[in-house]
């Protein structure tokens, strides 16, 4: 129920999209944050399909989130116990499922405006920049995006609403699948989440 609502909620922003620009390595977190709130909002307008708009945001997907830093947060200590078999189906089950699920959520939604906060540092290579997203009918809703300077550019790695963060959420949700039913479990409940 918890992974519905935290769904639903990342959904209506844009920012999960946070790989529209490959650039941006040094940068500074809250112009990149600026600059993809941009892109996502042209991005949804783009198609005038669903269909369309979620393979767009899939491209998108893959590009700007740290899907690999994602996944072995998201494992915890199981991440050292699989066999390189299941670190690749692992792999490629959790991205499908991740980019799936939310180009797929987010290409359902109307962004009319996103104002971006300054970014406060968090450790040596992250930072947390908060958003307020505007839809259609005057609703809002506020986002923590946090950003990590990869070698690769900026990144997002995880996004908390409400205080609640969609990486930890996704790591209890996994452990307790683990442990009634191995990550050979997870790795199939993964697969069969997608298309």
């Amino acid at each position: 129920m918890l992974r519905r609502q935290v769904l639903q909620v990342l959904a209506a922003s844009p920012l999960v999209l946070a790989g529209l620009r490959p650039a941006h390595a040094g940068g500074e977190p809250r112009a990149f944050v600026e600059d993809l709130s941009q892109e996502v909002i042209v991005t949804l307008k783009s198609d005038p399909s669903v269909a369309g708009r979620a393979a767009k945001l899939a491209d998108v997907l893959r590009r700007g989130l740290d899907i690999d830093g994602m996944a072995r947060f998201a494992l915890g200590r199981h991440a050292q116990t699989l066999s390189p078999d299941q670190v690749k189906a692992f792999d490629v089950a959790f991205e499908r499922n991740v980019v799936e699920t939310y180009s797929d959520l987010l290409a359902r939604q109307t962004v009319t405006e996103v104002k971006v906060g300054p970014a406060e540092k968090k450790g040596e290579r992250d930072y947390v920049v908060e958003s307020t997203v505007g839809k259609s009918g005057g609703q809002t809703s506020v986002y923590g995006w946090r950003v990590r300077d990869t070698d690769g550019g900026m990144k997002i790695v995880d996004v908390v609403v409400g205080g609640v963060s969609m990486l930890v959420t996704k790591r209890q949700e996994f452990a307790s699948v683990i442990q009634r039913e191995g990550i050979d479990g997870l790795i199939r409940r993964l697969q069969q989440q997608t298309g």
